[in-house]
C-alpha cells in the first residue's frame, strides 16, 4: 500500500494553461502527475496506470464517461473536479456525489495544496477499505497460486528469498501460471512494498508507442504545451517497475533500458549510495536465451535481468492441485454469482484429472466460472468447456492407448501409465467416499496404511480431511508456517497487497 506522501494522479485537462499550473504546483509537493492527450484513450489510461487520484476537468470531451466509469474501473480512485465555478454539478450534473472535492478556476496554489492534503488521507482510507473488503471476499488474484504440491512448496521459498532480497527477478512459464501475479508478490514482500508497483506491458505493436509508455516523451515533444508525461520508469520510482514479456521489447529500447540500469542516463534516478531507485521485475513466456542466440534480445540485459529467476510450473505437472484449485474458484464464483453449488461430481471431477491443462490456472478459471453458472446443483460433465467434457469420454485406458499413429510405444510402458492413471483416479475416488480418512480409504481398497501413504506421495494426491489450503501469498507472510486454513470452504487468512 501506498504512503500517504505517494500519490498517483491521472489529469485530463482540455487547456494548456491549467496544465502548466498544476506542474508548477505539484512539482514542489512531490506527487506523480500524468497529464493524458487529448488523443488518448481515457477509460483505457485508468486502468492502466490506476490513479489515487483524477482530477477532471468540466471541458475535458469524455467527462461524462469518465464520471460513469472511474468508480467502476478503480473504487479506491479518487475524482475531484475542476470547474469555473467550482461547482461539481457543473461537470456532470445530477453526480454531485461522484466527486471528492472540486477546484475553482483560476487555480489557487494554497488552494491545491490543501486537497492534495485532504485527499491523501482520504485516498490511504479508501485503499484500506478496499484491501480489508477483498481479503474477506477471498479474491481471484490470491487463488491462482494455490497450491500444496511439491513444485508450489519450493516456489513459495524461492518467492520468499526473492521478495527479501534486494535484487531484479526474471520470472519464466507458460501462460497462465501466474507470472505477474508471483511479481506482484514479490513487490508486496519487499523494501518497495510502501512504494509504486507499476506494470509495463511490452507486448505493444509499436516501437516507438513503447518507448513513450516506458520512458515518457521528451519535454519538446510534449503536446499542446502541457508538463511531460511521465513514463512507467518513473511511476515507479521508489518502487517495483514489472515489465510484462520483456521479450517482445526491440533492441532500441533494450539498449535505452541497459543504459538507466547502469545508470548511464540522467533518468535513472540513483539513490545517494548509486543504487537505482527502481526494482526491475521481468515476465517472459518465450526462451530469452534463444532470443539471445538469434540476436534478438541482449545478452548484457539478461544478466541485468536475471540476477535471480524463478520458473513456473505448469497445471500439467503438478496435477494434484487441480481438485484443490477447482474448489477454490467453485467458493469464489458461488460468491460472486451469488449461487449456492455444492460441488464437483466424480464423473467431473474425472474430465478435470484427465485435462492435460495447455491454458494453465486461467484456464481452470475460466472452466470453473462456465461450469457455476451453468449448474444448478452439482457440477456434471456437460457443464464443462467441450474440450474438459470430452476427457470424461473416454477410461484411462483409452486416453493413453489413443496415441498418434506413428508414436510406436512398448506395450509395458503403456500399461504402466494405464495402471498409474487407473490407481490415482482409484484413490481420489474412495478417499472422496471416505470424507478424506485414510485407514477407511486403506481397507476399502484392499491395502495397508503404508502402502496408501507411499502412493498418496507418489501420485501427489492430499486427502479432503487433512489437506492444508494455503494460498502463496499466506505462505510468504512472516510465521505462515503455523497459520494454515482447512481445505473444505475455508478462506484464505491473509491476500498480497498492491495491484498492478
Amino acid at each position: 500500500m501506498k504512503t500517504t506522501g505517494d500519490l498517483k494522479i491521472l489529469a485530463f485537462i482540455a487547456q494548456a494553461e491549467i496544465c502548466r499550473q498544476l506542474d508548477k504546483i505539484l512539482a514542489a509537493d512531490g506527487s506523480q502527475i500524468r497529464f493524458a492527450g487529448t488523443g488518448e484513450n481515457s477509460i483505457d489510461l485508468i486502468g492502466q496506470y490506476e490513479p489515487d487520484v483524477v482530477l477532471l476537468h468540466e471541458e475535458w470531451p469524455d467527462a461524462l464517461k469518465l464520471v460513469n466509469v472511474i468508480p467502476r474501473r478503480g473504487a479506491a480512485t479518487v475524482i475531484v473536479g475542476i470547474t469555473a465555478s467550482g461547482n461539481p454539478a457543473a461537470a456532470d450534473p445530477g453526480r454531485e456525489a461522484v466527486f471528492y472535492d472540486t477546484l475553482k478556476l483560476p487555480l489557487d496554489e494554497k488552494e491545491v495544496t490543501i486537497m492534495l492534503r485532504h485527499t491523501r488521507r482520504f485516498s490511504c482510507l479508501l485503499r484500506r477499505i478496499t484491501s480489508l473488503e477483498q481479503a474477506m471476499a477471498g479474491t481471484p488474484e490470491t487463488g491462482v497460486l494455490l497450491g500444496d504440491s511439491e513444485d508450489m512448496l519450493k516456489l513459495a521459498g524461492q518467492v520468499r528469498v526473492a521478495g527479501q532480497h534486494q535484487v531484479n527477478v526474471l520470472l519464466g512459464g507458460d501462460r497462465g501460471t501466474g507470472k505477474l501475479l508471483v511479481a506482484q508478490i514479490i513487490h508486496g514482500q519487499s523494501v518497495q512494498s510502501q512504494g509504486p508497483c507499476v506494470v509495463c506491458d511490452c507486448t505493444m505493436v509499436s516501437a516507438d508507442q513503447l518507448d513513450k509508455e516506458l520512458f515518457g516523451s521528451e519535454p519538446l515533444k510534449s503536446a499542446e504545451g502541457r508538463g511531460t508525461p511521465a513514463g512507467c520508469w518513473q511511476l515507479a520510482r521508489h518502487g517495483t517497475l514489472i515489465l510484462k514479456e520483456v521479450g517482445c521489447l526491440p533492441l532500441s529500447i533494450q539498449g535505452r533500458l541497459l543504459r538507466l540500469l547502469s545508470g548511464r542516463e540522467p533518468e535513472a534516478g540513483l539513490g545517494a549510495d548509486g543504487t537505482a531507485q527502481v526494482r526491475l521485475l521481468a515476465t517472459t513466456t518465450c526462451e530469452l536465451k534463444a532470443k539471445i542466440a538469434t540476436g534478438d534480445f541482449r545478452e548484457d540485459l539478461y544478466y541485468r535481468l536475471a540476477e535471480f529467476t524463478l520458473t513456473l510450473p505448469p497445471l500439467r505437472q503438478r496435477a494434484g492441485d487441480v481438485t484443490l484449485l477447482a474448489r477454490f474458484f467453485l467458493d469464489q464464483y458461488n460468491r460472486e454469482f451469488q449461487k449456492s453449488v455444492k460441488g464437483i461430481t466424480p464423473e467431473a471431477e474425472r474430465c478435470l484429472l484427465a485435462h492435460d491443462w495447455p491454458g494453465n490456472v486461467r484456464e481452470l478459471q475460466h472452466a470453473l466460472k462456465r461450469a457455476v453458472i451453468l449448474a444448478e446443483e452439482w457440477i456434471r460433465p456437460e457443464h464443462w468447456p467441450a474440450a474438459v467434457a470430452a476427457q470424461g469420454q473416454s477410461s484411462a485406458g483409452d486416453i493413453w492407448i489413443q496415441a498418434r499413429a506413428d508414436e510406436q510405444r512398448p506395450i509395458r510402458e503403456v500399461s504402466r501409465e494405464v495402471v498409474a492413471q487407473l490407481e490415482r483416479e482409484m484413490i481420489q475416488r474412495t478417499l472422496h467416499k471416505s470424507g478424506g480418512n485414510k485407514m477407511q480409504t486403506a481397507r476399502w481398497l484392499g491395502i495397508d496404511y503404508k502402502t496408501l501413504f507411499n502412493k498418496l506421495r507418489q501420485y501427489q494426491i492430499r486427502s479432503e480431511r487433512h489437506a492444508q489450503r494455503l494460498p502463496i501469498a499466506d505462505m510468504l507472510a512472516p510465521g505462515a508456517g503455523t497459520t494454515m486454513a482447512p481445505a473444505s470452504g475455508g478462506k484464505s487468512s491473509r491476500k498480497t497487497e498492491g495491484r498492478a
